[in-house]
């Protein structure tokens, strides 16, 4: 939005704007920077909307893991969730999302505390994107199709292939203590 004001501002004088993507550039970190100055001061329950989505992404990954055995399978016990959201962007307009054509392989950052000895799932949100409205979210998570990505765990990140950008979830699990549970603690699963 704030490129947008931007590019309004110059014309408004009578100027040739700045390219989109320079502007967008800026303006990312100057916003992110705003959101974390207010997080102390926003009132209790601004998050209500967000707390929602990710209730219902957590919910979808669950009746996937059930019906598939995944987390026993794992060795997983007490999961945990760390949300990723991919969109490949067009530079010159925001608006537009790219699509793949052919793998790309995705190097993901693990979530704090795990690494290559913890035991993790790594389960796609195929065709969810930003093409919904906000009173269609709920019904698109939870009737959208997901895979389970085949993953490669190296020293500092998660690596695997995909066809399409949308949420991504990697599930690891802990012990009673809150602990994050690594594959050489667990009992042989037979994996």
């Amino acid at each position: 939005m704030l490129s947008h004001f931007w590019e309004m501002d110059y014309i408004a004088r009578g100027l040739n704007p700045n390219h989109h993507g320079i502007q967008v550039g800026v303006a990312t970190p100057i916003i992110a920077r705003f959101f974390e100055e207010l997080a102390d001061i926003l009132p209790e329950g601004t998050d209500a909307n967000n707390d929602r989505r990710i209730g219902w992404l957590t919910e979808k990954a669950e009746q996937l893991c059930n019906q598939y055995g995944l987390l026993e399978q794992a060795g997983i016990t007490n999961p945990q969730y760390s949300f990723k959201y991919m969109d490949i962007v067009d530079q010159n307009n925001g608006n537009v999302v790219l699509k793949a054509d052919k793998n790309v392989t995705v190097y993901m950052p693990y979530p704090e505390g795990v690494d290559k000895d913890t035991s993790i799932i790594v389960l796609h949100y195929k065709d969810l994107n930003r093409d919904m409205t906000y009173d269609d979210v709920q019904s698109a998570i939870m009737n959208c199709e997901m895979e389970k990505m085949t993953v490669t765990q190296l020293d500092d990140h998660i690596e695997f292939e995909t066809t399409s950008f949308s949420p991504f979830v990697v599930i690891w699990g802990t012990d009673e203590a809150g602990e994050i549970v690594k594959n050489k603690d667990r009992a042989d699963t037979g994996l």
